[in-house]
């Protein structure tokens, strides 16, 4: 026999056996592996949902002590140029030792006010855990201290003004029939033991209050007077003796006064952004663009279209509906003055106002709101994979780009709104938030 091993073809050769992994092992060394994951996810969540609730919190603070500053310390109300606002101040109603005295109560409660916002921005500046993020939020917070340390009279001048605003204007159209009565000509005579001016809710303490309340009953009288002629626009209208038409006038004058204040009212006037991030925002390249501009030309002027639609639609359904003629003249009138005060600049203050606020809508949702609930609506959400905030334009947040009289120009300005809401988005952000 040869001393070489037999060497048998493969298939008489017997299977080798082959290891069996016992299945309690696979299991074990999949469970291992599942637990790893889960707590590198975990410490993900977690380090991810700290920063989130970091930027959400320093978002909050940040927006909120600039709007707080803006209220009580801006020297200019919304509606109304420096040199008309410098004319109101200047009526010898509002110059009294009584009226000076108002507005050293009014600012001392305001102030009282203040530091209480201090000590509830204190609070959620000290949830904030990053140190850079916690910095910025008190840097505001500290805005709010030294305001009250400055004191804070241009805002008791601003609340001052829009009380008087207020109440005058509730008589331009006769709105106000409990407190005030009105003479032959239609001059409001306001009963002022039952009138509340507003003012007087702005007041901390039970003193000020008091001390406000005495010295509005020696100011407001004729400050009222003086103020009037400023804010009615037409003569006040009379008094209807057929049922129905004082309340279609109310309408039809509210619809016209909302379209006059959106007019009137700055777009930044609950102070977003500070006035130099808002002027360079408007410069920026994007929206100083000769696209930006042909779309802000193309909402403008098909607002003022929807809103003379509206108003044609108004005057069938209720002006023409007024059997008074002097009553149903001013409502007429005082439609025609605003239609015509938008269509001045072709609808522009309109445009530009649309643009910005819906632009403030996705920047708030992305420093303030809640991105990371996905079942909660918002304009910004958080991409899971990646931790971004995304916006979602559409025009569920784009009023701009949307006519409810008009689909096929919705779809068309939607496309035209889709070449640059993005880069506004961005252009803004920053200044808005931080």
């Amino acid at each position: 026999m040869s001393g070489h091993p037999s060497v048998l073809p493969d298939y008489l050769t017997p299977p080798q056996k082959r290891r069996v992994i016992p299945l309690r092992k696979i299991v074990v060394s999949l469970f291992v592996a599942a637990a790893l994951v889960a707590a590198y996810l975990w410490v993900e969540h977690l380090t991810y949902t700290e920063a989130a609730e970091d930027s959400r919190a320093e978002g909050y603070v940040v927006v909120t002590s600039r709007s707080t500053v803006h209220y009580a310390s801006d020297p200019l109300p919304a509606d109304i140029s420096e040199e008309d606002y410098a004319a109101f101040w200047a009526e010898p109603a509002l110059n009294t030792p009584e009226a000076l005295a108002l507005l050293d109560v009014i600012n001392e409660g305001w102030k009282a006010r203040l530091q209480e916002d201090v000590k509830h921005m204190g609070y959620n500046v000290d949830q904030i855990v990053d140190p850079a993020k916690r910095a910025n939020a008190q840097a505001a917070v500290d805005e709010i201290a030294e305001l009250v340390s400055h004191g804070t009279v241009q805002g008791a001048k601003s609340a001052v003004y829009d009380d008087l605003a207020q109440l005058s204007r509730k008589t331009c159209h006769r709105w106000d029939t409990d407190d005030v009565s009105y003479q032959a000509n239609g001059h409001p005579i306001r009963n002022w033991t039952t009138t509340q001016p507003q003012i007087l809710s702005l007041l901390g303490s039970e003193d000020s209050t008091r001390q406000a309340t005495s010295l509005v009953a020696k100011v407001y009288p004729a400050a009222f007077e003086a103020a009037l002629p400023r804010f009615c626009k037409l003569p006040i209208p009379p008094e209807s003796s057929h049922p129905g038409d004082m309340n279609l006038l109310f309408s039809v004058t509210h619809e016209a006064d909302m379209l006059l204040e959106s007019l009137e009212t700055h777009p930044n006037a609950a102070g977003q952004l500070t006035a130099e991030d808002y002027e360079a925002f408007w410069n920026s390249p994007v929206m100083t663009s000769p696209e930006v501009q042909a779309y802000l030309d193309r909402v403008g002027e098909k607002a003022v279209i929807d809103h003379r639609g509206t108003a044609a639609y108004r005057q069938k359904r209720e002006t023409d509906q007024i059997v008074d003629p002097g009553v149903r003249e001013h409502a007429q009138q005082y439609t025609d003055w605003v239609l015509d005060e938008a269509a001045k600049d072709n609808g522009r203050r309109l445009a530009v106002g649309m643009v910005y606020e819906d632009l403030v809508g996705y920047w708030d949702a992305a420093c303030t709101g809640e991105p990371d609930r996905w079942l909660h609506p918002s304009p910004v959400k958080r991409n899971i994979w990646n931790s971004r905030l995304e916006p979602e334009f559409s025009t569920a947040y784009m009023s701009s780009a949307w006519s409810g009289r008009d689909a096929e120009w919705s779809e068309d300005t939607f496309e035209l709104a889709l070449e640059f809401y993005p880069e506004a988005y961005e252009a803004g952000l920053d200044s808005y938030c931080e």
